[in-house]
């Protein structure tokens, strides 16, 4: 990539993304970059009583993508692999009512394939507070860019489902309430100089 392009968007890049439900969703060119790295999505809930159900944070498409959401009241993640194959982690016990913290932490355990188009392996972990609840293994991720036309949204899968799990309860809201879902990305990224580019033309 020329060095006047990484100059000129270094500004923008951030290690935490904080967002909200009730707000349009996030375009692709503009959403956290989670591909091919550490990072983990925090989501500060409301549960109440009886439990409850829904998207906490979708980012992708039918074609590929992630979503962390609730069902069965259980917190549940899945990574969709080009539309693919879907790789599901899911909380050994359900949600506790009242406030509480849930986060997923995704930890890469390889190096990524792109040539044969496949990202990271990880494993994935699941937490309510500090105390873990469940763990999977993903054989491989989406390599190189989710696709430009989905982009993410906080609270309900708002443009084309990720998961088969509630595709025919899209956009599936979270019943609950939502103070703010987190994603931190502080951890190394992996950078594909040829897709980095094309992102960066899609802004102009």
């Amino acid at each position: 990539m020329p060095e006047e392009w990484i100059e000129r968007y270094e500004g923008e890049i951030r290690d935490r993304y904080v967002y909200h439900p009730g707000g349009q969703h996030v375009p692709e060119n503009a959403a956290v970059r989670v591909l091919n790295r550490d990072h983990s999505i925090t989501a500060d809930l409301t549960v109440p009583p009886g439990g409850t159900e829904g998207v906490l944070l979708a980012h992708g498409s039918r074609s590929g993508g992630y979503t962390l959401f609730v069902d069965e009241n259980r917190l549940k993640y899945v990574h969709n692999y080009v539309g693919v194959e879907e790789y599901e982690v899911v909380a050994a016990e359900p949600l506790p009512e009242g406030d509480i913290s849930v986060r997923m932490e995704f930890e890469a355990t390889g190096e990524p394939d792109i040539s044969n188009g496949e990202g990271v392996p990880a494993t994935v972990r699941l937490f309510y507070g500090d105390k873990q609840v469940g763990q999977g293994d993903l054989p491989k991720t989406v390599p190189i860019m989710i696709g430009i036309v989905a982009g993410l949204s906080c609270g309900r899968d708002a443009v084309s489902v990720v998961s088969d799990v509630y595709r025919d309860r899209g956009p599936f809201a979270f019943t609950g309430d939502i103070a703010r879902v987190t994603v931190d990305v502080s951890g190394e990224p992996f950078v594909h100089h040829e897709a980095e580019m094309e992102r960066i033309m899609a802004r102009e």
